[in-house]
């Protein structure tokens, strides 16, 4: 064989040596940490329902996307759980005023605040039959309701740079919204519960800021 063969070899491994050696001493990326309040009315088997399904698949998808762990921490404070999500029009601000009101210390999950943390606030019912949840992209505390199957990945994605602007209807037979699709039309049409490739992208660019 030449000895361009051996050479080319020699690249080869050499290239995937530096590779492999830059991803061990590449710091590890910062992990997202969601707190979960439950409202008081909804009991333990809805609760736990919910952890199983709708925000373990929101998790699924936000940990596929972004390469991070994300940590729960379902806070069962009685102070926190009672918050009166149906007398307060920008439930957002409401919520947020109402959580440094009754958190405690010692539901700090480590010391120091996380640069990532997000808090979403789980109602009972419906807040509306189209609006699978409520806040502002990228902002910190977040609103849905338990029964509503794309609300957990909706509204974290919203927190996590996601927008309805780049949310699609997809087709399979039926018109589907993604995670993200929210118009009046959105009761009409079932669920793909999946990121637009848009939404995808624009998820890992509000992280990046984090590293």
């Amino acid at each position: 064989m030449s000895t361009d063969f051996f050479a080319n070899i020699d690249r080869i491994i050499s290239e995937a040596t530096a590779a492999i050696n830059d991803q061990r001493t590449r710091p590890a990326k910062k992990p997202i940490y969601v707190n979960v309040v439950f409202h008081k009315d909804l009991g333990y088997p809805a609760e736990q329902e919910f952890e199983k399904t709708h925000l373990a698949l929101a998790k699924k998808h936000i940990e596929n996307i972004s390469g991070r762990e994300v940590i729960v921490n379902v806070i069962r404070d009685a102070k926190m759980r009672n918050f009166n999500y149906q007398s307060d029009n920008d439930v957002e601000y409401g919520l947020r005023k109402h959580y440094g009101r009754n958190k405690n210390p010692d539901q700090a999950h480590h010391s120091g605040k996380p640069k990532i943390e997000k808090t979403l606030f789980v109602t009972p019912e419906h807040l509306s039959f189209s609006e699978p949840g409520r806040t502002d992209p990228g902002h910190e505390y977040g609103i849905t309701s338990y029964n509503n199957a794309r609300g957990a990945a909706h509204t974290l994605g919203l927190l996590l740079g996601a927008t309805r602007a780049d949310g699609e209807i997809t087709y399979n037979g039926w018109w589907n919204d993604t995670f993200m699709k929210y118009n009046n039309e959105s009761p009409l049409r079932g669920n793909d519960l999946n990121y637009s490739d848009a939404n995808k992208q624009n998820i890992r660019t509000y992280l990046a800021k984090f590293d």
